[in-house]
């Protein structure tokens, strides 16, 4: 992992690591950002390209199916939005990637579950790798 200059630095290789499927650079980097002042739901939610996508779109957006596992499991909001209104799930469907489908559908009931049963995080990926 290189050495970051400055927080422009920090947030063009995140968009890199998305589209490239390094969970291994993403992790660093949002343990990176912390050092900058900034918080890890600015990178995952606020950030975004000249395109409007944040990381989670942008993941989805280049079939980086790691990348997208590992950004819904650190908090990306799965409904997220992208300037034409599609969601993750609707850009899936519309590239016809069925495992990209799969998994945020999985992650999202996952998600839901957490929520109506107040579980924690650590109980739903239990619950996701089990139904694999």
């Amino acid at each position: 992992m290189p050495s970051y200059q400055s927080v422009m630095d920090l947030y063009q290789n995140a968009f890199s690591c998305a589209g490239a499927n390094d969970v291994t650079g993403l992790r660093a980097i949002l343990h990176e950002i912390t050092s900058y002042g900034k918080s890890k739901a600015f990178l995952l939610e606020e950030l975004r390209t000249i395109e409007k996508d944040n990381l989670l779109l942008y993941a989805v957006k280049h079939d980086a199916v790691d990348a997208v596992r590992y950004l819904l499991w650190e908090g990306s909001d799965y409904n997220v939005t992208d300037k034409n209104g599609e969601t993750p799930l609707h850009i899936a469907v519309s590239s016809g990637n069925m495992e990209m489908i799969n998994l945020i559908s999985e992650m999202q009931r996952g998600i839901n579950l957490e929520a109506e049963k107040g579980e924690t995080t650590d109980d739903v990926e239990l619950y996701t790798s089990s139904n694999k």
